[in-house]
């Protein structure tokens, strides 16, 4: 009977110690766990650019600019990037301070807000209750950096009517944007500059099936 009782003692014993061993374990991760940081995009225009549309006439044509599709892999809180060709990293300290694919969106609207005349093209996300004269969808079917290397992005766009069906124009943009560096606010800002791209072709393209005159002209 006393050997059952020393057993359950010893038993008992490291239990208690494998508890403290844990707890211990727990406590010092968290002490060392380092805090997130988090990144958003950054559109292309100048600060002030609202201020001086602001005195311009009432713009003659409304378009919209949606759906935008980002790939599955990159729509996510995480930032994503390519260590392979065939690899991906996934960095849970590196983090879009709000979803990827509606900072993706807001961006673009903002470039081309700046990059088309203002008195002429007022430019909407295509969810608000206005009527659009075009519609702008734009489906981005590659969007990450290699660190060291490059931003890739890669997207086809097409140009809809006032009807939301017929195409006015369809066309692809593929760039790389080299990086300088391997960290997350050159690579983020290498992003930023690959959807400044991808604006001016889609500016490109709408000056073209609108008409439009040149800024300022």
């Amino acid at each position: 009977m006393n050997e059952v009782n020393e057993m359950k003692k010893d038993q008992l014993f490291w239990i208690a110690v494998l508890g403290v061993v844990m707890v211990s374990l727990f406590l010092g991760g968290c002490g060392t766990s380092r805090p997130a940081k988090f990144y958003i995009l950054n559109p292309v225009n100048s600060p002030g650019s609202a201020a001086k549309q602001a005195a311009l006439p009432a713009p003659t044509v409304t378009v919209g600019i949606g759906p935008v599709e980002i790939p599955d892999y990159v729509d996510r809180p995480q930032i994503v990037t390519r260590t392979a060709q065939n690899e991906l990293d996934v960095n849970v300290f590196h983090r879009w301070a709000g979803g990827l694919k509606p900072d993706v969106t807001r961006v673009l609207t903002e470039n081309l807000s700046a990059l088309l005349p203002a008195d002429q093209v007022a430019v909407v996300s295509w969810k608000r209750s206005v009527p659009l004269q075009n519609r702008v969808a734009i489906d981005v079917t590659r969007f990450d950096a290699m660190p060291g290397d490059s931003v890739w992005l890669k997207a086809q766009w097409t140009i809809y009517g006032q009807d939301g069906k017929t195409v006015a124009m369809a066309r692809e943009t593929n760039v790389r944007e080299p990086l300088s560096g391997r960290d997350y606010t050159s690579i983020v800002a290498a992003m930023s500059r690959t959807l400044g791209t991808l604006s001016q072709d889609i500016a490109a393209g709408l000056t073209s099936v609108l008409s439009l005159k040149p800024k300022g002209g």
